[in-house]
């Protein structure tokens, strides 16, 4: 299983760079546009880099102390989250990232189920918080009459917190069943929802370890710490936006933040590895259309120092995770 990860996130590196090389001509950026960013922001974008990174290891960190079956560490929570974000950057978005983390924390006598239920939570958060930002985003560029682009930013912003709403909705009849009568009219309409439910059922146990104290109020705490590590990791590529724009003289760290996530908004449709392409795509467009800043030399420096750079660095991290011979959590 390990091996068919890694030829997949090779193959998907290729697909990237391949796909990079599509936006730089279609852009028709000169290398002279795009190495003409300041020395000091490359430095500071490799700081928060770096830090997206620590966030990230934090609510892993966090999870498994309060739900894993085994002592573990910051360090390893670290190097395994930094090595899964390896596959996110590589392979068709949705759960390819989180199916890696399971796999690596399997590797380290992490039961599965548990590996399963600690990664499916951090995509939770991931999403409930930048879905919520993107659709921000999209109510902003509908405010300014941009209506194609708000329309795919409003749809696929409610969609995710649609699916997040089913998703707990279920959780909670899950573990405070339907009725008789209920349940046999939501069969009958959404044949869907009952057969997620049944799953849901057949692995309460492992979830409820999870889902049961995390949303209690004994647990109130660690869930704050959760979204707030959560609110990083969704901010900081909007900082490195922020300051990139904010050298060609545009300010407003609010429009960096729509922007990225108008990106980002896109950049999760499962068509490209790591939303290549369709992220830059629309990076540009909320630029050029709802702020009026037609700077596509800058949309490239911002995804060399994000994605690019998060694929060197987990790269680095996922040697360290596959290749060490520990198991066990320090």
């Amino acid at each position: 299983m390990g091996r068919e990860y890694l030829r997949n996130a090779i193959a998907g590196v290729i697909i990237s760079l391949v796909i990079t090389l599509v936006v730089f001509n279609i852009f028709k950026a000169s290398p002279e546009e795009i190495l003409s960013i300041d020395p000091s922001i490359v430095v500071i974008a490799v700081v928060l880099n770096l830090v997206r990174f620590g966030a990230q290891g934090l609510r892993l960190h966090l999870l498994l102390r309060r739900f894993g079956s085994i002592p573990c560490c910051y360090r390893d929570s670290l190097i395994v989250r930094s090595a899964s974000e390896f596959f996110a950057l590589t392979t068709i978005p949705f759960l390819a990232d989180e199916a890696a983390r399971a796999w690596l924390l399997t590797r380290r006598g992490e039961q599965g189920s548990k590996a399963f239920w600690v990664s499916f939570t951090e995509m939770l958060l991931d999403t409930l918080v930048g879905a919520a930002m993107a659709l921000a985003a999209g109510l902003y560029a509908l405010a300014a009459g941009i209506h194609y682009l708000s329309l795919a930013i409003l749809v696929i912003s409610l969609i995710q917190l649609l699916m997040v709403a089913v998703f707990l909705w279920l959780t909670k009849k899950t573990f405070y069943p339907f009725g008789r009568g209920e349940s046999k009219e939501i069969a009958g309409i959404m044949s869907l929802l009952h057969r997620l439910r049944r799953w849901l059922v057949a692995n309460k146990d492992n979830m409820w370890q999870v889902f049961g104290p995390l949303f209690s109020r004994r647990m109130a705490t660690t869930l704050m710490l959760l979204v707030f590590s959560t609110m990083i990791v969704m901010t900081a590529p909007a900082l490195i936006l922020y300051m990139m724009l904010d050298q060609s003289g545009f300010t407003g760290f609010t429009a960096s933040l729509f922007t990225f996530h108008a990106g980002n908004a896109l950049g999760v449709l499962p068509v490209t590895v790591g939303g290549a392409g369709l992220t830059e795509a629309g990076l540009y467009l909320y630029l050029r259309d709802v702020l009026g800043n037609d700077v596509p030399s800058t949309v490239i420096q911002w995804r060399l120092a994000t994605y690019h750079l998060s694929l060197i660095i987990s790269g680095l991290t996922l040697v360290i995770a596959v290749a060490g011979r520990k198991r066990t959590w320090c």
